[in-house]
């Protein structure tokens, strides 16, 4: 009974021995995170930097920043031309978790495709900043502004062009907003990401 015992425990020792000698491996041998800074107006290469996908296969798309604005939800939708659906009423199905931002971050870019057949541009996760805060594209506007993409948050360029963008840019929730602060909605700093690993690429975003 004490051998058994003591085979036991030898093999969780052994076990443990393992995990830990794996752990330091991928730890020693992983490619760190590097973080590059980009101001507007700059050219910025996607390459193969993605977001949590090795294959995004992004290499040929390029992006431009070339302003940003701040307005109400319906001072965008007027300048955009876009018609507005109405708020659900009391009784409405989604009634109770329905939230229509009071700001749009508009966010003015250029996507361009140099060569690239497979990849596509993920506006889910690309994501506007300041501090803790972070913001997606507003689906509602997003649909609206480009019909042609079928309610998807990913869309490609045809090879060898370039094409405009309006990136609607708004806190997704009451919760959200009730907790950004009056500093947040003062800010005139951003930070648009469009990688995160190995690079993650960071524009300076200035109202």
């Amino acid at each position: 009974m004490m051998k058994k015992k003591h085979w036991v425990i030898l093999s969780v020792v052994l076990l443990v021995l393992a995990w830990a000698s794996r752990f330091v491996y991928l730890n020693l041998t992983t490619e760190r995170q590097q973080i590059q800074t980009y101001a507007m107006g700059e050219t910025v290469e996607y390459g193969d930097d993605f977001f949590y996908r090795s294959d995004e296969k992004r290499r040929g798309y390029k992006i431009v920043v070339h302003s940003a604005e701040k307005m109400s939800y319906e001072e965008f939708a007027e300048k955009q031309n876009l018609t507005l659906p109405p708020p659900p009423s009391p009784g409405d199905e989604g009634y109770e978790y329905f939230f229509r931002a009071d700001i749009v971050y508009d966010v003015r870019v250029t996507i361009i495709n140099e060569g690239n057949t497979q990849g596509n541009i993920d506006m889910f996760d690309t994501l506007l900043s300041s501090g803790k805060i972070r913001m997606r594209v507003d689906e509602t506007l997003w649909d609206l502004l480009y019909p042609q993409l079928a309610g998807s948050y990913s869309f490609k360029a045809r090879e060898n062009t370039q094409m405009d963008f309006h990136f609607p840019f708004v806190l997704e929730s009451k919760l959200a907003y009730d907790h950004c602060g009056s500093a947040f909605l003062k800010s005139k700093s951003f930070q648009l990401s469009i990688s995160q690993y190995p690079i993650k690429k960071i524009i300076e975003v200035k109202l």
